[in-house]
């Protein structure tokens, strides 16, 4: 029986574009896992960034309360949520 006859084979397809679908699906995810790398190496550096910032605009007063710049440290743990998401990623 032939494609003609209305039959498709399941494999009709060459194993030279079999090899070409694996070497895309293989620069894809080369691709992902670079992404990932880059966005991790940045975030980071990014929350060590944020927590330097927030130490050097840390101050004591005159009763011996401490006061920082929560805001400094909210985006230093958004870049450790990313930092962490990057990493569990599949």
């Amino acid at each position: 029986m032939t494609a003609a006859d209305g039959v498709v084979a399941l494999n009709s397809a060459s194993p030279a574009a079999n090899a070409d679908a694996v070497g895309d699906k293989a620069v894809r995810e080369h691709g992902k896992v670079r992404l990932r790398i880059i966005a991790m190496v940045v975030s980071i550096i990014l929350a060590h960034a944020f927590v330097a910032l927030a130490l050097h605009y840390t101050w004591m007063d005159d009763d011996n309360n401490f006061h920082t710049s929560y805001l400094s440290f909210g985006a230093a743990i958004l870049c450790f949520v990313v930092f962490s998401v990057c990493v569990g990623m599949r």
